[in-house]
């Protein structure tokens, strides 16, 4: 069926880049960007904490001046034809020594005494990696000790209640290293949709040279693409370059005027959803791009048990009408899992995913069975030896999961926009007329204006006077109208202070309260707020 003049019109805005695949997951995440740094900017006001984030910052800075020598620690041999030499990261170098001392923290633990776990560690196997063992030991003995010791730690933990579900490395890195957050979170703009184009394209070809088949039309000026494998990833692939260098040339417009020419309802579809497959993909490495410099968060881990089973033929009919069992006439499949797991999986939203995961170890097993009786009809596949095993889902023997796709990752996205539709409580202004809706710039420009004006990391603060809004607004990340008043700036910041005085403890109660009504997805790659890293109890005043 040929497309309407309706469908045209989404499919051209959608490709053009005039219509986004995912319109809420900028400002879902900035909301968690914003509330965790708010969050860290409050205790940063209370003197019972003051000192923590002034000590942590002293010991990540340090760390950074040590990055070149932790640097040589870490480095990798890496002989991969075309590989390129790993650029120094200080920050995530210092990362690699100060994620234990944030785990500590949470444990209640002072620095001091997560040093001491970890300069005794348990014996492990060295092999290859003895060398690297041996400098990582002596980095801790020797550097480490001496950064805590001259940077006077001591410093308690932070309760749990006044983190409200926050891990102290992510209010640490909030505290000393806003501004970079702030810039990787600016980076969704450099979402490159010709880019995207471009892979879906190859995606395309690929899929078609897969099935023998000839390239439609539209696909024409790419017939000399193989679609071959891209052992360094599609987009350092020669057939890749030439097709985005073919649709810079060109331009995206004609190209998706053949397609919209030519294709059926059908075929339009099928572009679209790898388009928007491809799309999410890059959210994923937007995303990840923030992330890792912020602790993993928590999973619910789960183990599936299943084999298969003959049944018990000497058991009569009239013992199976008797007493009810679970077992079958003939061969079947029996699952299990421990009922306290099953209890926590749906607890913390995660049971979906773990049954997804049971459905791809139950693939690996059966589907050569399935596949063997699919072209012998006429006999049933026989119950193999691999079958009656029992078998862990968690084994190591497993491959990766092959959901781990594309459309997965939009399922992700899109789980994680409708999470923050229901409960989204920074970027909203409710006045006593109506709901409005406030922009994630307003937001940022405040919480600079805050900042510069508080010294906060460095301690030198600035006043209004020798230009704080000028300053603030000249951020590359803060995206306000060039001829934006010092009227609305200074309104954006007095917003900004009030929340962190006094409004922001509020607006997290309020999210974690409507989270027990539509909570967040629990799966080990689900996109989580930021605040669901610590166990806290939240206390809906119902008790």
């Amino acid at each position: 069926m040929a497309l309407s003049d309706h469908q045209k019109q989404v499919f051209s805005d959608f490709l053009s880049g005039d219509r986004l695949p995912f319109a809420d997951i900028y400002e879902a995440i900035s909301e968690q960007l914003l509330l965790l740094i708010f969050k860290a900017r409050h205790l940063y006001t209370l003197a019972d904490y003051r000192h923590w984030f002034e000590e942590q910052h002293r010991v990540l800075t340090a760390l950074q001046a040590q990055s070149a020598k932790i640097n040589e620690i870490f480095k990798s041999d890496n002989y991969v034809v075309g590989a390129e030499e790993e650029k120094e990261a200080p920050l995530m170098n210092a990362l690699a020594f100060m994620n234990p001392l944030y785990d500590g923290f949470d444990k209640g633990n002072v620095s001091l005494k997560t040093w001491g776990e970890m300069n005794h560690p348990p014996e492990q196997r060295r092999g290859v990696y003895q060398h690297q063992i041996t400098l990582r030991e002596q980095f801790i003995r020797d550097d480490l000790f001496a950064i805590l010791t001259s940077c006077q730690t001591g410093c308690p933990a932070i309760p749990t209640e006044m983190r409200q579900g926050y891990c102290h490395q992510d209010l640490s890195i909030a505290h000393s290293h806003g501004n970079l957050l702030l810039e990787k979170l600016d980076n969704y703009f450099s979402i490159d949709r010709v880019a995207i184009l471009s892979e879906t394209v190859f995606l395309l070809i690929a899929d078609y040279r897969q099935k023998h088949s000839a390239l439609p039309q539209w696909l024409a000026p790419f017939a000399e693409i193989s679609g071959g494998l891209a052992f360094r990833g599609i987009r350092e692939s020669y057939d890749y370059k030439t097709i985005k260098q073919h649709l810079e040339k060109q331009g995206c417009e004609p190209f998706i005027d053949s397609v919209i020419a030519q294709e059926s309802e059908h075929d339009a579809q099928r572009i679209l959803n790898v388009y928007i497959g491809v799309y999410a993909t890059d959210i994923h490495h937007w995303l990840f791009d923030i992330l890792q410099y912020l602790k993993t968060p928590q999973t619910t881990p789960y183990r599936w048990k299943f084999t298969t089973i003959s049944p018990d033929k000497t058991q009569k009919d009239e013992e199976k009408k008797e007493h009810e069992s679970i077992d079958w006439d003939r061969e079947f499949c029996q699952i299990t899992i421990d009922r306290h797991n099953l209890l926590e999986l749906i607890q913390s939203n995660t049971l979906y995913d773990a049954v997804l995961t049971l459905a791809d170890r139950l693939l690996h097993i059966y589907r050569p069975q399935a596949e063997q009786a699919l072209q012998n009809k006429d006999n049933v596949a026989s119950l193999t030896e691999n079958e009656q095993k029992i078998h862990n889902s968690n084994s190591f023997l497993f491959p990766e999961s092959n959901r781990r796709s594309y459309e997965e990752n939009v399922g992700k996205v899109q789980i994680f926009e409708a999470w923050y539709q229901r409960n989204k409580v920074l970027l909203i202004s409710k006045n006593i007329k109506r709901t409005e809706k406030i922009t994630v710039a307003e937001r940022i420009a405040g919480l600079k204006s805050y900042d510069l004006k508080m010294g906060i990391p460095s301690g030198s603060k600035m006043k209004v006077k020798d230009g704080v809004y000028d300053t603030a607004k000249n951020y590359s990340f803060v995206r306000l109208p060039d001829k934006l008043s010092k009227i609305s700036l200074q309104r954006y910041h007095s917003k900004a202070k009030a929340i962190i005085n006094t409004e922001i403890d509020t607006l997290l109660h309020a999210q974690q309260t409507k989270n027990a009504e539509f909570p967040f997805n629990g799966a080990a790659y689900a996109i989580k707020p930021l605040w669901a890293k610590c166990e806290y109890t939240l206390n809906t005043g119902n008790e």
